[in-house]
């Protein structure tokens, strides 16, 4: 029990590094494509989410793909039901929660981890203060759900936050409660007619700059 409560702190820890950089790079830097520029969690929601989503569910592909091909061999290895549930428990509840629900329905084409979204022109913009410093704190609805398996709370704020992502399972009342997909390579991991962040758009609108990371 005491590794695994160290393993979740790390990760914890980890994980909010890696959003305070996000912060850092999206809160500093103003992104142009076609006249449109975007900067701080406008950049999350339209660039990183979608990137994320992606991500996500080409590493349930690849994981899928190695398990029916043999190459998960050994004991201490994942299953990939496991690494599948995890993977959205780290989604659930942020902008890249929704895009991917959103898009899981579609077989997925792009099989490659980088961004298929379009070219964009990057200028520093620094700024003394940033958007998203509050959501650098790099817990996740995983965390909440492993600490209460381990009889641990995590402070009433993010438990009730948690506890809302279970009840409702989507934080912007959209019907994702059905996250099994049409790609054969997913579900044993999408026709992407269009970008991932096409559906990041519509997003925007909706989660604003209250958007949560990850």
């Amino acid at each position: 029990k005491s590794k695994d409560i160290e393993a979740m702190k790390l990760a914890i820890k980890n994980r909010s590094r890696a959003r305070k950089l996000l912060a850092w790079l999206f809160g500093n830097h103003t992104f142009t494509r076609d006249d449109d520029s975007v900067t701080g969690n406008t950049t999350f929601l339209r660039i990183f989410a979608p990137l994320l989503a992606h991500h996500s569910r080409l590493a349930i592909i690849y994981k899928n793909l190695g398990h029916v091909v043999g190459l998960d061999q050994q004991a201490s290895e994942v299953e990939p039901e496991q690494v599948s549930r995890d993977i959205e428990w780290c989604l659930r509840g942020g902008p890249a929660w929704q895009i991917y629900i959103n898009t899981k329905h579609r077989p997925l084409i792009h099989r490659a981890f980088t961004w298929d979204g379009g070219d964009y022109s990057i200028t520093s913009t620094p700024v003394d203060k940033y958007e998203m410093d509050e959501h650098c704190d790099g817990y996740v609805y995983g965390d909440w759900k492993c600490a209460t398996a381990l009889g641990l709370t995590l402070g009433k704020e993010r438990s009730d936050m948690f506890k809302k992502c279970t009840e409702n399972t989507s934080m912007h009342n959209e019907d994702d409660t059905n996250t099994d997909s049409t790609d054969s390579d997913e579900n044993a991991g999408c026709s992407e007619k269009e970008p991932l962040a096409t559906s990041a758009k519509s997003l925007e609108n909706k989660v604003g700059k209250k958007a949560r990371l990850g």
